[in-house]
């Protein structure tokens, strides 16, 4: 019933109430296709982002970075909207194919991730942030093989002045445990 669903999300009470009174839910700040699969999360447990759908024309499920962004906007929607089971959901499917293209050697595509997670999530959440700066410092050897990766990492360290920081703190607590052994 709504009723149990407006206990389990308040923060979607809202949106709740005014589609009831017109049966149209306006959403006009999130992407549409990242809230079709939030709604099937709901339902399923899961979402699945399918090959096969029409999405949008410019979507190419072979291209990595459109997976990963889904991921993002999912764990964002997540903590917008009060369903941590999607942002867990979404991290958890992020971290695996983070690691999945580290571990094709493709740093480009992670690094790809970090103005999108730093953007989309708050200060104070950390599990994304950390995720991404960890797999940045565990795979710097990577990253310093390709130029292009260093050009794109350096541009991060500019750019995004919360991902420098929390890098440069990685940085000084891996070279203090190092120090102490």
């Amino acid at each position: 019933t709504p009723f149990a669903f407006l206990g389990l999300y308040p923060t979607c009470s809202l949106v709740l109430i005014e589609e009831s009174v017109s049966s149209k839910i306006d959403l006009p700040e999130d992407d549409p296709y990242s809230i079709k699969l939030m709604i099937e999360f709901l339902y399923k447990g899961n979402y699945t982002p399918m090959k096969d759908q029409k999405v949008f024309e410019s979507f190419d499920f072979c291209d990595p970075k459109n997976i990963l962004k889904t991921h993002i906007s999912l764990y964002a929607l997540g903590d917008k909207y009060g369903i941590p089971t999607l942002s867990h959901r979404a991290a958890w499917r992020l971290f695996a194919d983070l690691d999945r293209d580290f571990n094709g050697a493709n740093p480009e595509i992670v690094l790809y991730c970090v103005p999108r997670i730093y953007s989309s999530t708050p200060e104070n959440d950390r599990t994304l942030r950390d995720c991404v700066v960890e797999r940045v410092m565990n795979h710097s050897h990577i990253i310093d093989l390709h130029e292009n990766s260093k050009r794109q990492l350096m541009e991060h360290i500019n750019n995004v002045k919360d991902f420098r920081e929390d890098l440069f703190g990685a940085f000084l607590k891996a070279k203090r445990i190092v120090n102490e052994i």
